[in-house]
C-alpha cells in the first residue's frame, strides 16, 4: 500500500506537470532517498565500529547456530560485535549467498544460548521475509522523509509548529509505514518458529528487553519504551501482541 501510494503520487505529478513532474517525483521519492540512505549507511558502519568476535564469542555463535534448522539458510553467516548500551541486533547488509549479522555486547551479556538462537532466527527472518524488498525501496525512504520533516522541531516554537504541520500532512504515509514495519517484525518473529527456535526463550527475552529499554530510556529522560510500543504509530507490535502470536504459531 505504501509503495502504491508513492507510485500514485508520481502518476499524479506526471499528469499535472508532464515529464518534468515524473522526473521530479522519481527524484524525490526514489533517487534522493536511496542515495542519502546509501551514504548514511556507510557512515553509520564507520561510527558503529564493529569488531570480529573473540574466539570465545565465535564458539558461542557456532553453538547457537546448531540450535536452529538452517537447511535452507546461506552457508556464509558472518557475525560482528559492537559496543552499545542498548541490547540490540541487526542485519546490516547481505550480498551473494552471505549474510552479516551485528550483535551488541550488551545483548550477548543478557541472553543465554537458547535466547541468542532466537535472536539470530529473528534477524534471518528480516532477510527472508517476502516484503524484504519494500524495506529498501519503500519503508526506509519513508523513514528518511520522517527524519527530514522532524528537523525544524529543534528550532524553537516556530520550528515545532512547522514540524507538526509537515508531519500532519505526511501522517497517512507515516501510518502506512508503521503498519508495514509491524508486519515485517511479525514475519521475522514467525521465522523463529520456522527455524525451530525456542519460543519460550524468546518470549522471556522480549520481557527482559522491554525492562532493559525502559530503564535506559528513563535514565536518559526519554519517553518510556512501553508507551512507544503501545502508541498508534509504533513501529513494532507490542510485546504482548508478539508473545500471543508466537504462542499461536508454536
Amino acid at each position: 500500500m505504501l509503495g502504491l501510494s508513492y507510485l500514485t503520487l508520481i502518476g499524479l505529478a506526471s499528469i499535472l506537470l508532464g515529464l518534468p513532474g515524473m522526473i521530479l517525483g522519481i527524484m524525490l521519492l526514489i533517487v534522493i532517498p536511496q542515495g542519502a540512505l546509501a551514504l548514511i549507511q556507510r557512515q553509520a558502519l564507520k561510527l558503529v565500529r564493529t569488531r570480529e568476535p573473540t574466539e570465545e564469542e565465535a564458539e558461542r555463535f557456532q553453538d547457537v547456530l546448531t540450535r536452529l534448522d538452517l537447511t535452507h539458510a546461506p552457508e556464509d553467516i558472518r557475525f560482528e560485535v559492537f559496543s552499545r548500551p542498548r541490547p540490540t541486533a541487526a542485519i546490516i547488509n547481505s550480498n551473494g549467498n552471505g549474510i552479516q549479522i551485528l550483535v551488541s555486547e550488551s545483548l550477548l551479556s543478557l541472553v543465554d544460548e537458547a535466547q541468542a538462537a532466537t535472536v539470530i532466527a529473528h534477524e534471518l527472518g528480516h532477510h527472508y521475509c517476502p516484503n524484504n524488498w519494500s524495506l529498501q525501496w519503500v519503508m526506509m525512504p519513508t523513514k528518511f522523509f520522517l527524519k527530514i520533516l522532524a528537523l525544524p522541531h529543534k528550532y524553537g516554537r516556530a520550528g515545532r509548529l512547522v514540524a507538526g504541520v509537515l508531519r500532519g500532512l505526511f501522517l497517512p504515509f507515516e501510518w502506512l509505514f508503521v503498519m508495514s514495519q509491524r508486519e515485517n517484525e511479525r514475519c521475522a518473529d514467525a521465522f523463529i518458529v520456522a527455524l525451530n527456535g525456542d519460543v519460550d526463550a524468546f518470549c522471556a527475552l522480549l520481557t527482559s528487553l522491554l525492562r532493559e529499554h525502559t530503564y535506559i530510556d528513563e535514565a536518559h529522560g526519554r519517553k518510556p519504551f512501553a508507551r512507544d510500543r503501545n502508541g498508534p504509530l509504533r513501529t513494532h507490535p507490542s510485546v504482548n501482541e508478539r508473545i500471543a502470536m508466537l504462542r499461536r504459531l508454536a
